[in-house]
């Protein structure tokens, strides 16, 4: 239960001189009563109440508040009532400090003012107080009918007075339903509060004191305002939930500021509310769920990182946390990171840009579009993001984009424009429905040098364009259907020579274009999938490295749909190099009938500069790649490139004629990879095994597994000896975090063994946890670990046959 403090004096120590806070009026109405408060109400209703109806402010744990109502029992709308009613307190200011701060809880669809006034004034119920003594602190607080927190900053010419503070609401018949104010957790302090240092928590069910926050507002309050004098860590405790709108968190810490997931048990959830970072630094949020509330509309974002207006956000990571949104509002994005400052300069580490910025180990579902970061305009970039081991998706077809009927804008997985130094690796993005323009895995646009650019260990597959019953909706715009969507930027947005793209050991299946129920098969609609796109730009310094990835692709068998496994294309004059080896690219595209001018099934696609008109294509090397086209026919290639005007394109049906024309993948072959059963595209087809070339930049393959001395092709390393009739060994396990402490995740990739299990064991082989692996599970969390003792486990992966994969941990 709240207490009810008349004074209070928190005084945080710390390595500089301590500065205390006191609190001149501290009001929570547990008490049942409106405590120093006065209510002037008028004969009828509605007037002011104390109790629980309404719900607790956010700010301070507890069950009642002061609200306005036709009684004590009820609070909603007042249907038609309109009133003026107040509360207020009289309250004397210190000489010193003259620093006055007044803070409170409230939820209100009304016009809520907030006043000082004489001791004398005395307000009137049916008026709202005006004249040359009244001061309006704040006029017309709205929250939308949700709870929010907000703070006001007082005249230091207060100090020295005593003043009558009135809270005053007021309705209008002609909002019949509208909700009338709440108030709660009154605080008005005197003096600046102390920096934080050292370790806090963050619990509703402990006291509030100087080392235990009730909720986030408070703990991000005292940041924003204080600061800090010594790096600080917030142990949130688990299975609490949060509801409350959080402030935006200012850059005002001078050292790292951690907030954490503490004890065992589910995350800690913030409902309602989202963490936005804005000119932020040295951040970390660790194990914080964000879920969505009941309210009409929802927050943009979960999580929000952006620039002040004097610096980027700097040094922030999120991470083991589940992020829950809303498909029922437009653009909703589970990380939005964002930085729209127009700066002179800033190709690598410049003040004014995002940096050093980590996502990791997320789980993204219900929202409109996974992860979205945008930088800047023209020519300058956020710098150095990493985004690893996030799954977009929560397995369900349609969990991320438009997948109700009548709604539809383009879906993204991932969404990146202007990063210089961009690192997406082992990541699953997955069940992303678009209804107009396109429907994307990842996209990545501008990428900038020299830092290079890197997308390796990614599965990107469910992703699905559905064409509406309504065959006029979007007609005019594509129908676009992209894995992976990666565009190196142009000269004229250089930023240093050279923008290296390296694209590896990624698996990319399941894209496809769907029906709403009653809807027809379109007929006027240019229809494309596209497994990967990557455009060189334009600078002679590029170089994009293509290699051990594993793509399928298949266009549905309607007239005027095409597809492409891969596609490299730049539309300048000037490009770099491109060296595309060790991969397994398929068109798996069933015969079509009519056949087009428009359909065209390819497995790869060149495009190049008119300077590059005839081959050998010398800035393109091709080669040990496994090149398949399921299905011969009219239009369809094996291979195509495009050699400017004057050349036309030059299409080959099969790998000789591919390999003669251009003098690309001499080493290559055109074989039916012979994919085991399971979602993961594993060969084993004995003709492929060691059909690589070595590459010093890939040294493993998508699950781990060391690549032989000479490589397979595709995203899979499967070993010697295997054949057609082999089943494929099990993909390897990926646990994380480790060194692990409460939980412990376990990527099980699907095979063809069956149902499983997975057991920790202690350094004595003792079993310590055991826990069922469903057939083609793709991940497996094992809680409450934080009560085992420190050192070393084992982790062990069983199928049928018995056991197929170990790894040491420590805890």
């Amino acid at each position: 239960m709240k207490s009810l403090l008349l004074l209070i004096a928190l005084v945080l120590s710390s390595g500089r001189t301590a500065r205390a806070q006191t609190a001149l009026l501290s009001e929570d109405f547990e008490t049942g009563t409106l405590g120093g408060f006065t209510a002037v109400n008028g004969q009828q209703p509605p007037a002011w109440y104390v109790g629980p109806a309404p719900g607790n402010g956010p700010r301070w744990a507890g069950t009642t508040a002061a609200f306005v109502s036709t009684s004590a029992g009820t609070y909603g709308p007042l249907a038609g009532l309109s009133g003026v009613v107040h509360l207020y307190q009289d309250v004397t200011f210190p000489a010193q400090p003259a620093d006055f701060v007044l803070r409170f809880d409230f939820r209100s669809q009304g016009a809520l003012d907030v006043l000082l006034v004489p001791t004398s004034y005395q307000p009137t119920a049916g008026v709202r107080p005006a004249g040359p003594t009244v001061m309006q602190l704040s006029a017309n607080l709205q929250s939308g009918g949700a709870y929010t927190s907000t703070w006001l900053r007082l005249p230091g010419a207060l100090a020295g007075t005593t003043q009558r503070l009135i809270f005053t609401w007021a309705s209008a018949s002609a909002v019949p339903a509208a909700l009338p104010a709440v108030l709660d957790n009154v605080l008005l302090t005197a003096g600046a509060p102390a920096a934080l240092a050292g370790t806090y928590t963050l619990d509703r069910r402990q006291p509030r004191g100087p080392r235990n926050f009730q909720s986030l507002t408070d703990a991000v309050y005292q940041l924003n305002t204080a600061g800090t004098s010594a790096p600080v860590t917030v142990n949130i405790a688990a299975g609490q939930r949060f509801t409350e709108l959080v402030p935006q968190l200012w850059g005002t810490n001078t050292d790292p500021v951690v907030f954490q997931k503490q004890g065992a048990g589910a995350n800690p959830e913030l409902q309602s509310g989202n963490i936005d970072l804005v000119g932020a630094h040295h951040l970390t949020f660790d194990g914080l769920d964000i879920v969505p509330g009941p309210e009409a509309v929802g927050r943009e974002a979960g999580y929000a990182i952006s620039g002040a207006f004097d610096q980027g956000s700097h040094d922030i990571r999120i991470r083991n946390a589940r992020i829950t949104m809303r498909q029922d509002q437009p653009h909703t994005k589970g990380i939005y990171q964002r930085n729209l400052l127009l700066a002179s300069s800033g190709p690598a580490d410049s003040a004014l840009v995002n940096r050093r910025i980590r996502y990791e180990n997320l789980q993204i579902q219900q929202s409109r579009h996974g992860i979205w970061v945008t930088a800047g305009v023209g020519n300058v970039p956020d710098f150095d993001v990493e985004v690893a081991r996030v799954t977009i998706g929560d397995g369900t077809s349609g969990s991320i984009g438009y997948p109700a009927a009548g709604a539809g804008y383009e879906a993204y997985g991932m969404y990146f424009m202007r990063v210089n130094g961009l690192n997406v690796h082992d990541n699953l993005v997955q069940n992303v429905v678009s209804r107009t323009n396109a429907a994307v895995g990842i996209y990545a646009y501008d990428l900038m040098g020299p830092r290079p650019a890197v997308f390796a260990n990614n599965r990107v597959r469910d992703i699905e364009f559905r064409h509406p019953a309504d065959p006029a909706m979007f007609a005019s715009l594509p129908a676009l259907v992209r894995g992976l969507w990666l565009l190196q930027a142009p000269a004229f947005r250089a930023l240093a020579a050279g923008h290296p793209l390296r694209v590896y050991n990624n698996e990319i299946s399941e894209l496809r274009h769907g029906l709403d129920p009653g809807a027809a098969q379109p007929t006027t609609r240019d229809g494309q999938t596209h497994g990967v796109l990557a455009d060189l730009g334009g600078m002679a310094g590029s170089a994009l490295l293509f290699a051990h990835n594993t793509v399928a692709v298949a266009a549905p068998a309607w007239a005027g749909f095409s597809s492409t496994a891969l596609w490299v294309s730049t539309k300048n004059q000037q490009y770099g190099t491109a060296e595309v080896v060790n991969n397994l690219l398929l068109n798996l595209t069933p015969a079509i009938s009519p056949v087009t001018a428009t359909t065209v099934q390819a497995v790869v696609d060149v495009g190049i500069p008119a300077t590059q008109a005839t081959p050998p294509l010398t800035r393109v090397r091709m080669d040990h790649n496994d090149l398949v086209l399921a299905t011969a026919g009219t239009q369809r290639r094996l291979g195509t490139y495009y050699a400017g005007p004057a050349a036309g394109t030059q299409a080959y049906a099969a790998l000789a004629a591919w390999q003669t024309g251009t003098g690309f993948d001499q080493n290559s072959r055109s074989l039916d990879p012979q994919f085991g059963t399971g979602p993961r595209l594993r060969p084993t087809a004995a003709a492929l095994d060691n059909a690589g070339t070595p590459l010093a930049a890939v040294t493993t393959d998508l699950e781990g597994t060391t690549r032989g001395a000479v490589p397979d092709v595709g995203a899979y390393e499967f070993g010697a000896g295997i054949t057609a009739a082999t089943t494929p060994r099990p993909a390897l396990a990926q646990p994380w975090p480790v060194p692990f402490a409460d939980e412990l995740t376990v990527a099980t990739p699907g095979t063809a063994l069956g149902a499983g299990q997975l057991e920790l064991l202690d350094a004595l082989g003792r079993v310590v946890r055991r826990q069922a692996v469903p057939r083609y599970s793709e991940a497996v969390r094992l809680t409450g670990l934080h009560s085992l003792p420190p050192g070393a486990y084992w982790l062990r992966l069983s199928g049928p046959a018995g056991p197929q994969y170990t790894r040491q941990l420590v805890h």
